[in-house]
C-alpha cells in the first residue's frame, strides 16, 4: 500500500471510530428526552445515521472530483457560498432568535457549515494566485480580508457569532501559513479583536453571555452560566473511570443541548478522565495525519486546502471542549463527527472527500 493510501485509510478508520462513538453517545444522551417528546428513544440516532449515510455518499462523490476544478472556478465557488448565506437571511428559519437554517422539506440545513468549506477552497486559490504571481503581503491581506468580510458579515447578520469567529480563526491560520510579515498578523489580530468587541456590545444576548462568563470566573473560577456549570458538574462526576455508559445524570434535563453542543460533557461523565483522554488522543492522531498530508502533497493549492480543512476540525474540537470546561463563553460549536447535527457531519465528510482526492492525485 502506497503512503498516501495509508493516510486515506487512517483517516477513514478514525472517522468510523468517531461515528461509532457518536451513535453511542447520541443514544445515551438523547434517549430520555426523545421518549419525553414521544419520538422514540432511537429518534436522534436514526437522524444521525441518515446524515452519516448522506455524508459518506457525498464523500465518495467528492473523492472522485478533481480538486483543481475548484481552483479554476474560484469565483463560482465564492458565489455559491455567498448566495447560500444570502438565502438564509432572506428565507431562513429563525430559532432562538438566530436565523441560521434553511428548511428543505422536513429537514433543516445550516448553510454556514458548507460556506466554511467553500471559503477554504476559494481562499486557498487566492493564496496560490497571489504567491505564484509574487504579489506583496498587503495585496494578499486586502483581498483576503475583503472576501472574508463578505462571508463573515453575512454569517454575523444571521446572529451566529460563533461560526463567524470560527471562520475568522480558520482564515487566520491559513494567513499565518503563507509566511506573511508578523506586523500584518498582529494588525489583523487587533482588527479581529476590535470587531469581536463591537459585535458583543451590539447584542444584549451576546453581552449577557460574556458577563455571565466573567461573573462565573470571579465567583467560582469557571466561566459561563447555568449550562456550563452543569457541564462542569457532569465532567467532575465522571472522575477517573466514569459513571458507566448510559448511567450519567446530566442528560435528565439538567444539561441542555446534551446531544449536540455539550455531548463532550456526557462522554466525560460516563467514560471518565482516562477513556476521555483516549478520545482526545484519537483526535490528535487525526490532526497529525492531516499534518503529514500537508507535507506529503506537492500542490501548493492542495496544501492550503488540506490545511484549511484540518484547521477547521482542530479549532472546532478545541472550541467545543473549552466551552464544556468553562474556559471560554458558550459558542454553539459542535464536536466534530460526534455531536448530533446533519449539516456539520455532511460538510465535514465532503471536506474529507476533497482531501482524499488531493492525496490520490499525489499518487498519480
Amino acid at each position: 500500500m502506497t503512503n498516501n493510501k495509508k493516510l486515506i485509510r487512517g483517516i477513514l478508520i478514525i472517522i468510523i471510530i468517531l461515528a461509532v462513538i457518536s451513535f453511542m453517545f447520541i443514544y445515551s444522551s438523547s434517549a430520555y428526552i426523545a421518549e419525553e417528546k414521544n419520538l422514540g428513544q432511537w429518534y436522534f440516532v436514526k437522524k444521525q445515521a441518515i446524515w452519516y449515510m448522506l455524508g459518506f455518499a457525498l464523500m465518495m462523490i467528492f473523492r472522485h472530483i478533481d480538486y483543481k476544478r475548484y481552483k479554476h472556478n474560484q469565483i463560482k465557488i465564492f458565489l455559491i457560498g455567498f448566495f447560500l448565506l444570502l438565502a438564509v437571511l432572506m428565507f431562513g428559519k429563525t430559532v432562538n432568535g438566530s436565523r441560521r437554517w434553511l428548511a428543505i422539506f422536513k429537514y433543516t440545513i445550516q448553510p454556514s457549515e458548507f460556506a466554511k468549506i467553500l471559503y477554504i477552497l476559494f481562499f486557498a486559490s487566492l493564496i496560490e494566485k497571489y504567491k505564484m504571481k509574487k504579489r506583496t503581503d498587503p495585496e494578499l491581506i486586502i483581498a483576503g480580508l475583503t472576501t472574508l468580510g463578505i462571508y463573515a458579515g453575512l454569517i454575523f447578520l444571521e446572529k451566529d457569532l460563533s461560526t463567524t469567529f470560527h471562520l475568522i480563526l480558520i482564515s487566520a491560520i491559513m494567513f499565518f501559513a503563507t509566511d506573511i510579515k508578523i506586523k500584518y498578523v498582529i494588525t489583523g489580530f487587533f482588527v479581529s479583536i476590535s470587531g469581536a468587541v463591537l459585535s458583543i456590545v451590539s447584542s444584549k444576548n451576546r453581552a449577557r453571555r460574556v458577563i455571565e462568563y466573567w461573573e462565573g470566573i470571579k465567583k467560582t473560577g469557571v466561566g459561563g452560566g447555568g449550562q456550563v456549570k452543569q457541564s462542569i458538574i457532569g465532567i467532575g462526576n465522571g472522575g477517573l473511570f466514569g459513571t458507566g455508559f448510559g448511567k450519567g445524570l446530566q442528560k435528565y434535563n439538567f444539561l441542555p443541548e446534551q446531544h449536540t453542543d455539550f455531548i463532550f460533557s456526557i462522554i466525560a461523565e460516563e467514560l471518565g478522565f482516562i477513556l476521555t483522554t483516549i478520545l482526545l488522543t484519537i483526535y490528535l492522531v487525526f490532526i497529525t495525519i492531516g499534518g503529514v498530508a500537508i507535507f506529503r502533497v506537492k500542490s501548493y493549492y492542495g496544501k492550503f486546502v488540506i490545511l484549511g480543512i484540518f484547521s477547521m476540525i482542530i479549532t472546532q474540537v478545541l472550541l467545543n471542549i473549552f466551552v464544556a470546561l468553562g474556559i471560554i463563553p458558550a459558542t454553539g460549536i459542535p464536536l466534530p463527527f460526534i455531536s448530533a447535527g446533519g449539516s456539520s457531519i455532511v460538510a465535514l465528510l465532503i471536506g474529507m472527500g476533497i482531501v482524499f482526492n488531493i492525496l490520490s492525485e499525489g499518487e498519480n
